[in-house]
């Protein structure tokens, strides 16, 4: 559980102690203006948690996200996994280079990405991880079929592959004088600049061949050889585990290998919907839809008790119905699991909406204070824009009822309870951030000079 942080001689906390539940799982929402740091201030707390002498095993390393800030990190224990999620192409995460593993790390991302195509290598990246959960016995597929359930899903998932090699290309990199030569020719070289090849597999540290590893691949390829290029085979993931489809092949450690070097991908991810019998493809739904369910089947293939899942912006892409239902399918899908600390940077009052009143905190960065969720859970979206979001906008719904509540209190004489007072003093905090054409202004100006007449 993260504490809090002192970054730049300010105290930011992601929960208020005295109102924790210890059996619940923690979510924190961190919400701001663009440019005031929230995918910064996610960066530093995952990389935190890296190993340093493992920098070279990414792409940015550790050190980029830490050391250029000076902050001190307060936590109860550190996590057994960090988790990092995001589906735009700007965030600030450490990203792994493509051929390390790391047990303590994972990022589901788009960048470092080999394609011009993000998502479908997304799609590939995140049914890759989900196949490797299942295979190596590491994810409860009671898990996913919630999510696909929640998400008007029957609990099963067809994943088919296409290859980029076929008999006739095998024989002829085996027949060749220098296979190790041909299989480059072939695979490695004259690549587009986001070829979806893994070449990093292919090469060792100091950028020379690895022969171990292109003997490996091609005994690899004529176990699994197909006729042609094209279909691969099809994987079924159910409540009994992944089964590869195929008359050929097996869900060997070779496939598996194949898979990861880009030389087989992912076709197609097939879904049936709960109440019809037709399949549904992946890469024909939209863009939202893509990514709350790669999202969470990426977060599944990888979660354990006390893990650190940090989101950054998970809005992107979503409509508004959706962003709702984002959350809570995260909070309802992973509430099994023990000890897991969700931060989220987000700028969606829908989410925020949506929340549940336990172990739900909100951080603004534009006050530097930490809210419990209870004061905005089903509040309307103007109510938070102008309260929490601080971005009231032109003719806000609540503060129009607000001021005009008030200042019809006030013709009559009636006592005004000092909560009132209070909050409206807070709505005139907001004059800045209204347009002098904005009727609502004008509102809050007479509420100002009366209530400046009333305490004189």
């Amino acid at each position: 559980m993260i504490n809090n942080i002192i970054l730049q001689e300010k105290k930011l906390n992601f929960i208020i102690p005295n109102e924790i539940d210890p059996n619940i799982n923690i979510f924190t929402v961190i919400t701001g203006k663009n440019g005031v740091g929230k995918s910064r201030l996610l960066s530093i707390i995952a990389s935190h948690f890296l190993n340093e002498n493992e920098d070279r095993k990414f792409i940015r390393g550790r050190r980029e996200h830490t050391e250029k800030q000076s902050y001190e990190l307060n936590y109860t224990v550190p996590p057994k996994k960090v988790i990092t999620v995001s589906t735009s192409a700007f965030d600030k995460f450490p990203v792994p280079r493509r051929r390390e593993v790391l047990n303590e790390y994972s990022y589901l991302g788009l960048r470092g990405l080999p394609s011009i195509d993000l998502s479908s290598e997304y799609i590939s990246k995140i049914t890759f991880k989900l196949i490797s959960a299942v295979r190596n016995r590491e994810l409860d597929m009671a898990r996913i079929a919630n999510v696909l359930n929640y998400l008007g899903y029957y609990d099963e998932i067809e994943i088919s592959f296409s290859s980029r090699y076929s008999e006739s290309r095998i024989k002829e990199i085996t027949q060749s004088g220098n296979v190790f030569v041909a299989f480059e020719e072939k695979f490695l070289r004259n690549l587009m600049p986001f070829g979806s090849i893994n070449r990093s597999l292919f090469t060792n540290e100091d950028g020379n061949i690895s022969k171990e590893n292109i003997s490996y691949a091609l005994d690899a390829m004529s176990k699994h050889a197909t006729k042609r290029m094209g279909t691969a085979g099809t994987i079924i993931i159910n409540k009994e585990g992944a089964k590869l489809v195929s008359e050929t092949s097996t869900l060997d450690d070779e496939f598996m290998f194949l898979l990861e070097a880009g030389i087989m991908s992912t076709r197609n991810v097939n879904l049936r919907k709960s109440n019809s019998k037709k399949t549904f493809g992946m890469r024909n739904a939209s863009s939202g839809e893509q990514c709350i369910l790669m999202s969470f089947l990426g977060i599944a293939s990888q979660i354990t008790d006390n893990s650190l899942i940090c989101i950054d912006e998970p809005e992107v892409c979503l409509h508004p119905e959706w962003q709702e239902k984002y959350i809570s399918i995260l909070m309802d899908t992973f509430k099994d699991y023990k000890d897991c600390h969700f931060i989220i940077a987000t700028h969606s009052p829908q989410i925020t909406s949506k929340l549940n009143p336990e172990n739900c905190f909100i951080l603004s960065l534009h006050d530097e204070e930490t809210h419990n969720a209870t004061s905005v859970i089903n509040r309307s979206i103007d109510f938070q824009l102008a309260t929490l979001f601080k971005a009231p906008g032109y003719k806000n719904e609540y503060l129009t009822r607000e001021l005009i509540n008030f200042l019809s209190e006030l013709t009559t004489e009636t006592l005004i309870p000092n909560e009132k007072i209070i909050e409206i003093e807070k709505i005139i905090g907001l004059k800045s951030l209204l347009a002098d054409t904005d009727p609502v202004k004008k509102l809050l100006l007479l509420a100002e000079k009366a209530l400046r007449e009333k305490k004189a």
